[in-house]
């Protein structure tokens, strides 16, 4: 996949549908603090989780991808 992911994209959305840290990291099989982590930028998603992340948004996966 080109470009990086878009951790202010995946904040944006979680806010805009209401999920906190919490729930938002246990429909992606993450804790709130990994969570925290991907959308502070401090830690990049694997493939996988931009998976997950992509099926909980019902988006394409380059959605995500700067």
């Amino acid at each position: 996949m080109a470009g990086r992911f878009d951790p202010q994209k995946l904040l944006a959305l979680r806010r805009r549908r209401g999920m906190n840290l919490r729930e938002f990291g246990a429909k992606i099989g993450r804790s709130g603090a990994s969570v925290k982590q991907i959308e502070d930028g401090h830690a990049y998603p694997s493939m996988q989780i931009v998976e997950k992340i992509a099926e909980v948004f019902q988006m394409d996966i380059r959605e995500f991808f700067i």
